[in-house]
């Protein structure tokens, strides 16, 4: 996409971990939205685990990965859990040595059958202020590092600082962000005002009760 988009919106959906579904219905809300209240100008993309759809006025492909993504992703996430837990792989060797089977899973989930893989760039290489000419799967599969939803997100709003215009973050969560201290919100609220950025929060597990 250009790099200082002036006559359209950018939507960035970052689905994060958990349930976004069932029985709480956002991502099919979200369908709704990209079929029926986008503008043929507006841009959309789509980032989850460690992939991403680039930014594309195509809507009807960021459907199809929002339909994708609702029929697979509690498959992926229950299998990414394990390799995450304490008995997996993950905390020996890093969250990016996944299982073939289920990167490959991940990767056509996000951009259909027959998808190619990524190849990350090394952290000591990734340019976080200017990001080269890399595009924004290239540079979430080099930033994902722990495939978490804190991590994901900040990552996106510094991809997000590159860009002009008037840009939204469409974050879909099962429980929200856990920071352990306010010094976590106030870190997000900073990269996300340095962005230009307005983050909304779908919360698909309801707010917690005091």
């Amino acid at each position: 996409i250009a790099a200082a988009p002036q006559n359209g919106r950018l939507f960035a959906i970052l689905l994060g971990r958990g349930r976004l579904d069932n029985p709480s219905g956002y991502i099919t809300g979200l369908l709704r939205f990209v079929k029926t209240q986008l503008l043929p100008q507006d841009q959309v993309a789509i980032v989850a685990y460690d992939r991403a759809l680039p930014f594309t006025t195509d809507h009807q492909k960021v459907a199809d990965t929002l339909e994708r993504f609702k029929k697979s992703h509690e498959d992926v996430d229950f299998a990414l859990g394990q390799q995450l837990g304490d008995t997996g792989m993950a905390p020996l060797y890093g969250t990016r040595v996944l299982p073939k089977k289920l990167q490959t899973k991940i990767d056509e989930m996000m951009l259909g059958p027959g998808a190619a893989p990524v190849v990350p760039t090394p952290d000591e290489v990734v340019d976080h202020e200017a990001f080269g000419g890399m595009s924004l799967d290239q540079f979430v599969a080099s930033t994902a590092t722990t495939l978490q939803d804190q991590g994901n997100l900040m990552a996106l709003l510094e991809y997000l600082r590159r860009f002009d215009g008037q840009k939204h973050v469409l974050f879909v969560t099962e429980n929200g962000l856990r920071w352990p201290s306010d010094a976590g919100d106030q870190a997000l609220a900073t990269i996300a005002n340095d962005a230009r950025a307005a983050i909304h929060s779908l919360e698909t597990g309801g707010m917690l009760a005091k």
